[in-house]
């Protein structure tokens, strides 16, 4: 990705917020960038928690859609991955890595 490039990243709980997402991800299509969402990433022979926060590390605009659902508990860190992206975006966005 060269630096100039718009690339966002949108992450939510999925199964409540579908509509939502479809919405979201519609109205960032118009914009000439690259769009990182569970909706694009396919089937990767990483796990769900890897191939998500390369998204977010990847990302220089991160959008945060939360409602009432927690999303799925990663096992390790008793959080959920929704939130481990949460994290590791606010962790780029202290650095200034992320708009």
């Amino acid at each position: 990705m060269k630096s100039s490039q718009l690339s966002i990243f949108v992450s939510s709980t999925f199964v409540d917020l579908k509509e939502t997402r479809e919405e979201v991800l519609k109205f960032l299509g118009v914009l000439k960038s690259d769009l990182i969402s569970m909706e694009v990433f396919g089937s990767d022979e990483l796990g769900a928690l890897e191939v998500c926060l390369d998204g977010v590390k990847q990302c220089n605009f991160f959008i945060g859609i939360y409602a009432e659902r927690y999303g799925s508990i990663n096992p390790e860190s008793g959080l959920s991955l929704t939130e481990l992206e949460y994290h590791e975006a606010f962790a780029k966005l202290q650095k200034g890595e992320l708009k």
